[in-house]
């Protein structure tokens, strides 16, 4: 599949996920075989009034490429100079967020209000087109009621402004995660789209990858709350497309990416004073297998890296939390995953 002229390798997409598609998590995931990843979502507001944190958040690497960055914001005139900053940046594709429905970004006027104003969004995505020559894409969902209307017309919209693929996310906005995901929109859609669709919702296993393909005809699937914790899901997807199976990782693999993912954090991946093992631990329990303890990890819950102490505390981080993991994880060997 194409996006503009960006070149993705298979279907798979990781989704742009706040607190969690950081720069480390995103390299994880492009291992894995992930066709395209996706920055956290980032102020348009805070590129272009220079906040520092905001910045960091455009931090990347040549191996994560192909990289697309999603900016949300409510003005036309800050969100086209926010999309220069992103191209200048090495994005390869900008994505705009039209479908975030948490609060404070809605009072905003960002996010998923924007699907109530579609002239407003035509507005925005015309100034963003005139300004960059990267792939644009927006990322939407159902709109404000179950009728789909809203997610229709503004797909028209995007298509008529020059946007070069669109992410459906088939809730309502009211809805936010709860209940169940209507992928006939994304049918709907695909079907007056003269651009790549790529379907997003309740994606929670590599079988429903091919099953929402099949069903809606989507180009592409992005995976979003699926990958968190189990990166492995783009490799098992990859798998089930070659040998019509996917297999899990066992608990030395598991270790292994863990150690990765703060080794990464821990070496300039993320820009901060402090890390710590509680930063991979919580709040999404990453790399973690579902519906079981592990005491084991916990105990570092509160183990601090300054920077002038990162090389040795990591090594001994990675001693001492080793034999915890084999103590008690792998006796998911003998307990199955």
């Amino acid at each position: 599949m194409k996006i503009g002229s960006v070149l993705l390798d298979n279907i798979t997409v990781l989704a742009p996920l706040a607190g969690i598609t950081n720069l480390p998590f995103r390299l994880l995931a492009k291992e894995a075989g992930c066709a395209l990843v996706c920055s956290e979502m980032i102020s348009s507001n805070g590129l272009v009034y220079h906040s520092v944190k905001t910045h960091e958040l455009l931090e990347s690497r040549p191996a994560e490429k192909p990289l697309s960055v999603q900016i949300f914001g409510s003005d036309f005139s800050i969100m086209a100079e926010a999309a220069t900053i992103v191209e200048s940046s090495g994005a390869d594709i900008l994505d705009v967020n039209l479908g975030c429905a948490v609060k404070k970004v809605l009072k905003t006027g960002s996010g998923a209000v924007l699907m109530k104003e579609p002239k407003k969004v035509e507005k925005i995505l015309r100034a963003i087109r005139r300004t960059v020559k990267i792939p644009l894409t927006i990322k939407i969902r159902a709109g404000w009621d179950s009728s789909g209307e809203q997610a229709l017309k503004i797909t028209e919209i995007a298509q008529a402004c020059g946007v070069d693929a669109i992410a459906v996310h088939p809730r309502t906005a009211t809805q936010g995660f709860r209940g169940k995901a209507d992928w006939s929109l994304i049918a709907a859609i695909k079907n007056i789209a003269s651009i790549p669709v790529i379907g997003n919702g309740d994606i929670i296993r590599p079988e429903d990858v091919l099953k929402m393909q099949n069903q809606t005809g989507c180009d592409a699937v992005m995976i979003g709350r699926a990958a968190i914790g189990n990166p492995w899901i783009f490799s098992q997807v990859l798998e089930l497309v070659r040998e019509n199976k996917a297999s899990l990782p066992d608990p030395s693999q598991r270790f292994e990416v863990m150690a990765q993912y703060l080794r990464s954090s821990v070496s300039g991946g993320l820009s901060r004073d402090y890390v710590t093992a509680a930063d991979f631990v919580n709040p999404s329990n990453r790399f973690r297998p579902k519906k079981r303890p592990y005491p084991g990890l916990n105990n570092i819950k509160n183990y601090y890296l300054p920077n002038s102490e990162k090389p040795n505390n990591f090594d001994e981080w990675v001693k001492t939390e080793k034999q915890l993991f084999r103590d008690r994880e792998f006796l998911l060997t003998k307990l199955g995953d």
